[in-house]
């Protein structure tokens, strides 16, 4: 087990430092275009690990213990976020991420090729939000392969396009 502030989580702070410091002025046009896009890979990444942290904390309990009310409470209060985004965030954990029952067993993640697709960065948060709306109005008597290939479509046209194309 590693601390917290010498394992991947004080290295990702240390390496965001860097590139806030850095000076893109030299880079030519593409370069820029090119840093932009591995930029945005590392965001869509860090939302997906924000859900495993979130999952983690409400297993936890961490809410409870600090006297929230929700989850959702608790990532307003310790991340100083507006309700809508916590309770976004929250709603996506429960879609995306990895929760366990009672005897620690992983329960089948909810969108799961749209959570796979977020891992990796090729989806962002918004495109999973557009995701699970298209599935929420996804007949639920549909037989579950039929939805589960349906999910997989939008999370592959969600790879390819805007939010707005999904």
């Amino acid at each position: 087990m590693h601390s917290i502030t010498e394992g991947p989580v004080a290295a990702l702070a240390a390496a965001t430092s860097a590139v806030l410091d850095d000076d893109f002025t030299p880079l030519c046009d593409d370069d820029i275009a090119e840093a932009m896009r591995i930029v945005e890979r590392v965001n869509r990444k860090l939302a997906a690990v924000s859900t495993r942290l979130i999952v983690h904390a409400t297993e936890r309990s961490m809410p409870r213990h600090a006297g929230c009310t929700s989850t959702a409470s608790y990532l307003q209060d310790v991340l100083r976020l507006s309700r809508s985004d916590a309770t976004g965030r929250v709603t996506a954990a429960k879609k995306l991420g990895t929760w366990h029952d009672v005897g620690g067993h992983p329960i089948p993640v909810g969108l799961p090729a749209t959570s796979t697709a977020q891992q990796g960065g090729d989806i962002s948060p918004e495109h999973a939000r557009k995701i699970a709306a298209v599935m929420h109005d996804v007949p639920a008597a549909l037989p579950r392969t039929t939805r589960d290939d349906a999910e997989k479509i939008l999370a592959q046209c969600a790879t390819d396009g805007t939010p707005e194309d999904v």
